[in-house]
Formats: structure tokens, sequence, C-alpha cells
């Protein structure tokens, strides 16, 4: 019986430290679509498993410059061959390139960056300031600046920027380096970001979602900045009420993720919306307490409740209600807070 077919993988793009390799995919009646890569320096017998997946296009990293290698593709057996990887293989040579002057020290940058080393990115953005481009992006698309905004001090951030690092340029998704160090409660960096320029304080990425957005739904206690994050943003101007691509605010992330109480008052104090009824001919289909009910965030619901005047007792067109969405969810203690609200607004209703 005939094994499964091994596709011809091809070398298409070379730098100093890294290959991609690519091949073509085979019927599927030949094979199961899972491949394996390996590779090994041309003198070296012994293979290094690089990539095992359902992927045709792999790009092999950490490399050694000016150096051949050999790269053997194998693809996992059908089934009634036993589902093991072919004891065949499609072997290719390739050989890396120099590493030029402007390479070594990209990537000396970006290892400054992770090892948070500030000093250095002074010294080799002052000394070799036209050799090098802080716009490089890593295997995920970021920037410099974009890396140290997610956990880099306060001083890596400055010298990038110092150094003309773009505070303006987006991720794939389309996100900021601010809206970056939002989401990663890095409030030294914000600081830094705001302190530099305010241009993309009310940045909009792909899914609409503002820098806000991001410190609102991370103001937990994984983060412990994210509270003066979201304060630091409105203290700098932040619009409260723009809507993302969902037509949610960042209120109303708030109340489906964190539920932080201090992030909410501060939003609600610079005059974020609170839904109060539903409107299903504006699409609004649940109140703020509603949402703050149903993911279960007890003082939230009593902030809205207690300090913003918010009625327990609104209701969906199906008669939905903060409290049943609480006792759905078994969130009984909401419930319970819901309910003793409800009482007092009754008994006050009645005086």
């Amino acid at each position: 019986m005939p094994t499964s077919v091994i596709p011809t993988p091809k070398i298409i793009s070379a730098a100093a430290r890294c290959l991609v390799v690519e091949w073509e995919t085979q019927d599927e009646a030949e094979q199961t679509g899972t491949y394996q890569l390996s590779r090994g320096e041309d003198a070296d017998p012994e293979l290094i498993v690089v990539y095992e997946g359902s992927d045709t296009s792999v790009e092999i990293h950490d490399l050694k410059p000016e150096t051949r290698y050999r790269i053997k593709l194998r693809v996992r057996e059908r089934p009634e061959l036993g589902g093991d990887w072919s004891k065949e293989y499609a072997e290719i040579k390739g050989r890396t390139t120099d590493e030029t002057l402007s390479a070594r020290l990209t990537n000396q940058l970006f290892r400054a960056v992770e090892n948070n080393d500030a000093e250095a990115i002074r010294r080799i953005t002052s000394d070799h300031g036209k050799e090098v481009s802080l716009e490089m992006r890593d295997r995920l698309g970021k920037t410099m600046l974009m890396n140290a905004c997610q956990s880099a001090s306060r001083g890596v951030v400055e010298a990038l920027l110092k150094a003309r690092a773009s505070d303006t340029a987006t991720t794939r998704s389309g996100k900021t380096p601010l809206s970056l160090a939002a989401t990663y409660g890095n409030l030294r960096a914000v600081e830094a970001l705001l302190d530099h320029s305010t241009e993309t304080l009310n940045s909009q990425d792909l899914g609409g979602s503002t820098p806000l957005m991001w410190a609102a739904e991370n103001a937990t206690s994984k983060h412990p900045y994210g509270v003066a994050i979201v304060e630091l943003l409105l203290d700098r101007g932040a619009s409260v009420n723009i809507k993302d691509a969902r037509q949610q605010t960042a209120l109303d992330r708030l109340c489906a993720t964190s539920g932080s109480v201090s992030a909410a008052r501060a939003m609600l104090e610079k005059g974020a919306r609170i839904i109060m009824d539903v409107d299903k001919h504006n699409n609004v289909h649940m109140t703020t307490l509603m949402s703050a009910a149903l993911n279960g965030h007890r003082d939230l619901c009593v902030e809205l409740m207690d300090r913003w005047g918010v009625d327990p007792r609104a209701r969906t067109e199906f008669g939905g209600t903060a409290i049943k969405f609480a006792e759905q969810e078994g969130h009984t203690d909401v419930a319970h807070a819901i309910n003793e609200r409800i009482k007092r607004w009754e008994e006050d209703e009645h005086r």
C-alpha cells in the first residue's frame, strides 16, 4: 500500500536568522494534512523539529547568519497506515544571509526592549541613528515601542520616543502603543505616551475600541494600575461615550468584564452614559444595571442603584430584569442586593 504523498517544500525568503518555507497542499485523499518540519545545520546529523501542524508556510527562527541548513518535511500517514509520521521525507537545503549592521542593531534594540535596558536603547539610537529603523516589526507585527508599552519601564518608552519611534503606528488589529499600554496595565508607559502626545487618546482600532475601553476592561486585580490608567486617560481628555463596532461604550464594556467600581465611578463622574431603559427601536436590549447583574458585579450594581439612581425594576420586552439575569447566572448575592433596593424603592414610593 502506498504511503502518503509528501509535498516538496520551497524556501521563499531568507534572512540572517530565519528562513521562510512553504509547500503546496496535496489531494486530501492522499494524506491527513498534518505536517512536521525539521531543520539541522548542513554538517550536523541531528535534526530539530521546528513545527508540527496543518499550516503550509512556516518561518523558522533563531538560526545562525551565513549558515547552510537542511530542512526536512514529513506528513502524518493515513489512519489505515497507522497514523504515524511518514518514514519518507522531502528534503531541501537553504542558506541564511549575512547579518548586516542595520539588522544587528535592530535585533539589539529589540533585545534591549525585552531586557528593559533604557541605557542600551539610548546608546544605540545615539551612536547609530541612521543605521537603525525603529519601525521594524517582529513576527507578531509589533514595533519596538509597541513591545515596550506592554511591560517595559517608562525610561525605555521615553528613550524610544526621543529617538522618534512612532506612537501612531498600529498593530494588525489597529491597536496603537497607547491602547497596548492600557490593555496591559502599564501605567508608566501610558504616562510617557501622553506626556509626549495625546494624538491617539481617542484612536479606535479595527473593532472600534479606544484606549479607555481597553483600560476599563482590564481594571482588574491582575492589573493593579488599571483604575489609575482609566483616571489618567479621563484627566487627559479621553472621550467617555465613544461607541465601538458593537455600539458599546467604555462603561458598557466594563459592566461585561472587569466590573471595577472605582473605574466606573471615574467614568460616570465624567458623564458616562447610563442605559436606564431598554429601547429595542434603537437596538438597546439591556440596561447598564442588567449587564452588571448578569456578569455578577454586586458592588457595581449597588453603586449604580445607590449613587446614580438606577431603577432596578426596568424590564426588557420579554420581561427580563436585572434580578432575573443575576439569578439565571447563579449570582445570588447580586440578586439579593437588587431585591433589597427594590423593596426600598417601593417603600419610598408608598410613603
